[in-house]
């Protein structure tokens, strides 16, 4: 006899298939010796005394009570060493018979309607609620996590020639076409996995425990792949980057833009069509908004979080400043490429300028001129205005402030160090601007001075200080000659 026949006549003899065994017999026996009309006829009669004693004895003989001492439960039977030894030997014949049944369970479900699969995969998953899953599943962690533990490489090399399997059979396409529509078919299921999860707090706090080690294997995982894909050849990496950025749709993405853009122009109108003449819906109704959400808002302690995220991005840089004390080279590459952004931003501004130099050559002046003139000077103005009331507020009620600001500030200043550089700066700011300030300077020079004519206004006294100190100075100057 095989170690197949062995395993199966063990397993029959089990408890609980002996019981099924003895439920499924007689039911087929009976069905036998009814006729097609589910009747008992005189031909079927014959067939019934032939089955009542067969049903008796499978009764009788097959149908074990669970402190019967001499039932084996299958529970026993799978710890028992010799049992497990055999199935250990036909688990490759075993799995493999397992998973081509499942493989025509699941082709069979796939031809049937959707009314009769729904039903199928309801009944199965109804059946699997009992928690029993649950503890294979953590039955399995425990198993997996000591195996990790003894042998960090055990699961990784078992189950390579699995996944190599998994990727040469799997159909792709079929794989893409679920996972398009699993963003409009996802939300039930996870409306529903928060509502099972939120029943239970503990556990589901628990589970973010587990982020950190997710982010982690991601991150590797990331990691690797990166590592894989940098041992191409340059030009191939780029070939397969670029085939796939030139497979992206242009049209489509701009299209898209463009429906946000006339999403935007709609929302825009529309606010003006359902507000009143000359004030808009769009404002009324964000105002709405931000006034209920800012009487629900705790605004001392937003504004302390504000203040802790300063404190924890201030830490951040000093970590990073810390990192780069200990290794100069990267400041050095900083220094060496100080210029680049600046460089990049400047050229950009020159591109831009130069197209709009070419269009006001062209036809564009108009336009620009009505740009310029769209510019709120009353605001600006006005902007300057509240500034001014801001510091002469701070001048009556704290003066002291500003005034000790600017101590602190000059105090700190090295006077030494600026003496000894403003000679060498001056220099070369007299010999390389000088044709610049002989452009400049003089109408400069004169706007001062006519800013500085007598006027029958409020400032006639202190332009007439102005004046005198600079004639004072004049005069000093043709004394020290």
């Amino acid at each position: 006899m095989d170690e197949v026949s062995v395993i199966l006549k063990k397993i029959i003899k089990s408890l609980e298939v002996r019981n099924i065994i003895g439920i499924i017999v007689p039911e087929l026996a009976n069905i036998w010796a009814e006729n097609d009309h589910g009747h008992i006829d005189a031909k079927s009669s014959l067939k019934k005394l032939i089955v009542d004693p067969i049903n008796r004895s499978v009764i009788k003989n097959f149908f074990q009570e669970k402190d019967d001492p001499y039932s084996v439960s299958l529970q026993s039977l799978l710890t028992d060493a010799e049992f497990l030894q055999s199935i250990k030997k036909e688990i490759p014949n075993l799995s493999d018979s397992f998973l081509n049944i499942l493989l025509q369970l699941c082709s069979q479900l796939e031809a049937k309607p959707i009314s009769e699969q729904k039903e199928i995969i309801a009944e199965l998953f109804t059946s699997m609620s009992s928690g029993k899953s649950a503890e294979l599943i953590t039955s399995l962690c425990r198993i997996a996590g000591t195996l990790q533990q003894h042998d960090p490489e055990f699961l990784s090399n078992t189950l390579k020639p699995l996944l190599v399997n998994w990727i040469s059979h799997l159909d792709m396409s079929d794989v893409k076409a679920y996972t398009e529509s699993l963003s409009t078919t996802t939300v039930p299921f996870i409306n529903m996995v928060n509502e099972v999860l939120w029943q239970y707090p503990s556990k589901t706090l628990l589970l973010f425990s587990l982020l950190p080690d997710i982010i982690n294997i991601l991150t590797k995982t990331v990691q690797t792949s990166l590592a894989h894909l940098n041992q191409l050849p340059p030009d191939l990496l780029t070939d397969v980057l670029l085939s796939l950025f030139g497979e992206m749709d242009a049209t489509a993405f701009s299209q898209t833009v463009n429906e946000v853009t006339e999403l935007i122009r709609k929302i825009h109108t529309g606010s003006a069509l359902l507000g009143e003449a000359g004030s808009p819906q769009l404002p009324k109704s964000l105002n709405r908004f931000f006034n209920d959400f800012g009487k629900q808002l705790n605004w001392p302690m937003l504004i302390r979080s504000k203040h802790m995220l300063q404190q924890i991005k201030g830490t951040i840089h000093e970590s990073w400043l810390d990192q780069l004390k200990q290794h100069p080279d990267l400041i050095q590459n900083q220094l060496s490429s100080l210029s680049q952004k600046p460089n990049q931003q400047l050229h950009a501004l020159h591109q831009k300028l130069s197209l709009i130099t070419a269009l006001c050559e062209e036809k564009g002046i108009k336009q620009l001129a009505d740009g310029i003139s769209d510019y709120n000077a009353d605001e600006l103005a006005d902007t300057l205005n509240q500034i001014v009331l801001l510091l002469n507020q701070l001048k009556q009620d704290r003066a002291d402030v500003l005034q000790n600001a600017i101590t602190q500030f000059t105090y700190a200043i090295d006077t030494q160090m600026l003496a000894n550089q403003v000679p060498w700066l001056s220099t070369i700011l007299l010999e390389q601007f000088k044709p610049i300030a002989r452009i400049v300077l003089p109408h400069i020079v004169t706007l001062c001075c006519q800013w500085l004519m007598p006027e029958d206004d409020d400032q006639d006294d202190a332009a007439a200080q102005a004046r005198q100190a600079i004639s004072q100075l004049i005069a000093q100057a043709e004394v020290c000659k």
